[in-house]
């Protein structure tokens, strides 16, 4: 059984993430050659805020939302927001025992080490492993898990990554915070009310080009990011606590943490799978979106993605192999 469930989940990681690092490679190709140049990759991180987000949020909401679904999403939520709130404790605690404040990275540390991809890469990984009979619910806590997670990212973790305005002035933070993918999240909760969502789907073409620019977010994020690579990278030794540190905490200590509570409370072993799968993953990619609209740090950040994004092609398989030791899930 452990190998059976196994090998799909492997295969499907290593093609989700070698797909990420070949887009990547693209957008870097382009800069490295001058056919994009670093103020393009800024416009395109533009364009992924303004535009295409946004997009593909409400094109989400609107065209995948099952209301049988609703009654579960409770847990659902207190889920996402524990796991969530879980990782900003941990990566403070270790943000204070290992980092000097003179270092650079203290800030985006903490969204590093505590805000995941939470579902370009889980939602194939989850598609992969599920029977069709358990797909629903499992892509039901991403769906609820995304939520949470856009909103504290989008928020908080927005005045984390960027430089823009400092912690005291409330006039910017409250501007930075009403960024388009929030206000997109909040308009979207309009459809838990079956006739703005029955509108909606009474409007195919409008469904259709919200979900085709909906569609080209993640491209889009993947060639920032590789963009953002191949301009100057600070040296080696600037933020190699800040890396290494947020490394730790996001692949090894969290995950770790997960599997504990996991195997001490006894979950349903589909809420159990995609509440480990969730802890396993690597930050989020739209941080170097935000990095780069914002004034954050894009060459420091941009290293940070790339050591995170390679170590789970190791420490993912890990994880599920040894919480699949304490749970089995019905493999399709």
């Amino acid at each position: 059984m452990l190998s059976h469930l196994m090998q799909p989940a492997n295969t499907a990681l290593l093609q989700a993430i070698c797909k990420l690092f070949l887009i990547s490679l693209l957008g870097y190709g382009a800069v490295r050659f001058h056919i994009l140049t670093g103020q393009a990759v800024a416009c395109l991180a533009k364009f992924v805020i303004a535009i295409s987000l946004p997009c593909l949020v409400i094109a989400t909401l609107g065209n995948d939302l099952q209301y049988s679904l609703l009654p579960q999403m409770g847990w659902c939520l207190v889920a996402g927001l524990g796991l969530n709130l879980f990782g900003l404790v941990i990566a403070l605690a270790g943000r204070r025992i290992i980092m000097k404040k003179e270092q650079p990275g203290r800030r985006i540390f903490l969204t590093l080490a505590s805000m995941q991809n939470s579902a370009y890469l889980p939602i194939p990984l989850l598609t992969a492993v599920l029977p069709e009979s358990q797909r629903a619910g499992g892509l039901l806590f991403i769906f609820v898990y995304m939520l949470v997670m856009g909103f504290i990212f989008w928020t908080l973790g927005v005045l984390l990554i960027g430089r823009n305005s400092s912690p005291g002035d409330f006039r910017q933070n409250l501007k930075n915070m009403a960024n388009p993918p929030i206000l997109a999240m909040l308009a979207s909760l309009l459809f838990l009310f079956p006739p703005v969502k029955s509108a909606f789907n009474a409007l195919p073409l409008l469904q259709e080009a919200l979900t085709a620019v909906g569609a080209t977010t993640i491209p889009l994020v993947l060639i920032v990011l590789g963009g953002s690579l191949a301009e100057k990278l600070p040296p080696l030794d600037r933020g190699k606590i800040m890396i290494a540190g947020s490394c730790a905490i996001k692949m090894l200590l969290i995950p770790a943490i997960t599997l504990l509570i996991i195997t001490t409370f006894k979950f349903d072993p589909v809420f159990s799978f995609v509440l480990m799968l969730q802890a396993t993953m690597p930050a989020a990619l739209n941080h170097i979106v935000v990095a780069r609209e914002y004034g954050g740090d894009v060459q420091l950040t941009s290293r940070a993605l790339f050591v995170q994004y390679s170590l789970s092609l190791f420490t993912v398989p890990l994880f599920l192999i040894l919480a699949n030791l304490v749970f089995s899930v019905p493999v399709g």
